[in-house]
């Protein structure tokens, strides 16, 4: 036993310290002795040891055994005297938590970790790390501005403690943000940094991987796609780890993506979608199920776009709760995260407001569409919240416009007008244009002198408002919008205010994407559906589309008093396809569809591609005299063509045969079927007399002068 027992210190050093040995190695060696492991008499070194093979399991992406684990540890080490241990099994716990998406009982498990290590003063550099971890559930959350804070107050933490790993995450993770907000100076300066760091070290193979993929991210935004998938391609050539592979297909997706080769972007998409769930990275679920939907807009596949976005619909809801539950922590957080007994006035008004918030947030969310979201807002908030004014635009970032400006104000709800993005008048457009929140209040470096004079850009308008808070509202990393809150007053909101308003913004935020997702889905819908009617050679509606519409010309409720069938034949049009080949023949096709939509746009009348060279028209209401006189024009017309046709004995062009089928009154009752054969009965009849006529049902024929 005591041999194991030197195995296992030497073990725990090397899982601990030494990155040159794959996890997978690390996990083996552990699983090769768990039995004995388990009969350890040292808790403390059986403790340690299924801690770090915990450690190793979450590395590769075993979640589940990763957390059965940890659970395990910490019942134990909350028990009895193992501080330390029991604060990196929190941490570890946290990281479970946060990589599935439960984003406050993340935080919880943090705030745990760090508490052992202030009140046990623990000698430890681990404290780094933590701010790390919590900067990153803000980072999951989109609210990169507060990670951003985290993540420079644990660098100096870092260096101070010696923690070369976790200077090298904080980097790559400030590095990550600045890549999403295209900033491409501080990328650059970021990836500079990782470069030294990576060659500075002999665990060059444990870093190489991620300076790799920021390099590839600075590529990429710089327009240098072919750079950016190399430095991809070889990362993946190196790299184990489940979310440094994840990143890199998400990448190379975004690289083909930018170059418009969308097959190669779908597929990279897909490898990443089946990488988030090897992983179980909830953090980017939706990230990538919103790139596979962009993806397929652009390919113009509106089956694939319509089933990845309810997806993404319905992953919302889950999104929404896990911020509704951050959030409620938060509040709990802001006076308890320094050992403090008690939670000031503000905090607490703030925290009987949450659950009327989660409320809101269930109920706009709800909502599809936008005019009335906007509305649920105003009849929401007015119910807590003091100001005067308030503002939601949509912002379209092709067009660069804010359009659909709604403002409230003077109990009055009006459609203002819309914004382009280079007005420097309009706060709105600073917002966006910088990509963050502006107060004019006490908090802001910023004021209204900062910007264009108003009457530059609008003559006559004037703002009252001396407190006017704008926040960008984001779907992902793009901004499709802003809200804002103003008061006539100056300083008017608080700092607890201006939280519950960015609160607010992010649940509006979501309730607008939803409801742009629900009206793109629905639109993607009903043009799937014209899909599903309509030949794609002829442009007419198909056969399906026939089927349907003669339930609906022959219902009781829709029966007119007369319908017409037209039966339409192109003439030896077998023959003109063996000699001249399928091409032509689809030319000929299209000329006719052309010639016979020309003739019935003014008519109660629908043409449909009946089979391969026959065409058929649905007439209601729609005297005889007229009917022969277009199917007359549609003869000529095609005549008028001259397309050569050396195998017809009709002087050598192609030409057409038509059967009319007209019924009144009494013989509607016989239905479509004997409608339709009154047509095809015609038809037949004009090609047996010699073709290039028009027959009618009851035998009436004219011949078409040559």
């Amino acid at each position: 036993m005591i041999s194991v027992d030197i195995d296992l210190l030497k073990l725990n050093d090397l899982m601990e310290a030494d990155q040159q040995i794959s996890h997978i190695g690390k996990i083996e060696a552990v699983e090769n002795r768990l039995n004995a492991i388990r009969e350890l008499d040292d808790v403390y070194l059986k403790v340690r040891t299924l801690i770090n093979y915990g450690k190793e399991l979450y590395a590769v992406g075993k979640n589940e055994a990763a957390r059965e684990i940890a659970s395990e540890m910490y019942q134990v080490t909350s028990q009895g005297s193992f501080n330390e241990l029991h604060m990196l099994c929190c941490n570890l716990l946290g990281n479970i938590s946060a990589r599935k998406g439960f984003y406050a009982m993340a935080l919880d498990y943090y705030h745990q970790s760090l508490h052992m290590i202030e009140t046990h003063t623990l000698r430890t550099h681990y404290r780094s790390m933590l701010i790390n971890n919590i900067a990153s559930l803000y980072a999951s959350l989109k609210l990169y501005d507060s990670a951003v804070k985290y993540y420079l107050d644990a660098l100096p933490l870092a260096i101070q403690e010696g923690n070369y790993d976790a200077q090298f995450l904080i980097h790559y993770n400030l590095g990550d943000i600045y890549a999403r907000q295209r900033q491409s100076e501080k990328l650059a300066e970021t990836e500079q940094i990782l470069m030294q760091m990576t060659q500075s070290t002999c665990q060059e193979n444990f870093y190489l991987g991620l300076y790799r993929l920021v390099a590839a991210k600075h590529a990429r935004i710089n327009g240098e796609t072919g750079i950016a998938e190399a430095l991809l391609a070889s990362t993946l050539k190196i790299e184990e780890d489940p979310v440094t592979r994840l990143e890199c297909y998400i990448e190379k997706a975004l690289c083909a993506y930018a170059e418009k080769h969308y097959d190669l972007a779908l597929h990279d998409a897909k490898l990443a979608l089946a990488q988030v769930n090897e992983a179980g990275e909830f953090e980017f679920e939706r990230e990538v199920l919103q790139m596979l939907c962009d993806i397929a807009i652009a390919m113009g596949n509106a089956e694939i776009t319509a089933s990845y976005q309810q997806i993404l619909i319905a992953l919302d809801e889950t999104f929404i709760a896990r911020m509704n539950e951050m959030t409620i922590f938060q509040i709990r957080e802001k006076s308890a995260v320094k050992i403090e007994n008690r939670l000031n006035e503000n905090a607490v008004n703030l925290l009987k407001n949450m659950q009327m918030i989660y409320d809101i947030s269930q109920e706009i969310t709800k909502e599809q569409d936008y005019d009335k979201i906007f509305r649920l807002i105003i009849q929401k908030l007015v119910s807590f919240l003091n100001f005067d004014a308030l503002v939601i635009g949509l912002y379209n970032d092709e067009k660069r416009v804010i359009y659909n400006r709604m403002m409230y104000h003077r109990q009055e709800i009006s459609k203002s007008y819309d914004v382009y993005l280079d007005n420097k008048s309009s706060l709105a457009t600073w917002c966006i244009r910088h990509k963050q929140e502006i107060y004019t209040g006490f908090n802001s470096h910023l004021t209204l002198k900062d910007f264009e004079p108003l009457q530059m850009n609008f003559p006559d308008l004037e703002v009252p408002y001396e407190s006017v808070f704008y926040l960008p509202l984001y779907d992902e990393e793009n901004i499709i919008g802003v809200f804002s809150l103003q008061k006539f007053e100056r300083d008017g909101f608080d700092h607890y205010e201006l939280e519950m308003i960015r609160t607010i913004g992010a649940y509006i935020a979501i309730a607008i994407a939803n409801a742009l997702k629900t009206q793109e889905l629905k639109r993607l819908n009903s043009a799937l559906e014209a899909l599903s009617r309509r030949d794609n050679l002829s442009g007419l509606a198909n056969r399906h589309a026939l089927n349907e519409d003669l339930k609906t010309y022959f219902a009781p409720a829709s029966r007119k008093q007369r319908i017409s069938v037209i039966m339409i034949d192109i003439d030896y049009f077998k023959e003109f396809n063996d000699r001249y080949g399928h091409l032509e023949g689809d030319m000929v096709i299209r000329k006719t569809s052309e010639i016979i939509q020309r003739h019935i746009e003014d008519l109660d009348a629908r043409a449909y591609r009946y089979g391969g060279d026959e065409f058929l028209i649905l007439a209601r209401e729609v005297s005889f005299d007229i009917i022969e006189m277009v199917c007359e024009m549609i003869q000529r017309d095609i005549r008028m063509l001259s397309i050569r046709h050396d195998d017809s004995n009709i002087d050598g062009i192609v030409t057409l045969s038509i059967g009319i089928a007209s019924y009144e009154d009494e013989y509607l009752e016989a239905g479509e079927d004997v409608l339709l054969k009154g047509a095809d009965s015609a038809v037949y009849d004009a090609k047996g007399n010699s073709r290039n006529c028009i027959a009618h049902a009851m035998y009436q024929k004219k011949s078409i002068d040559k």
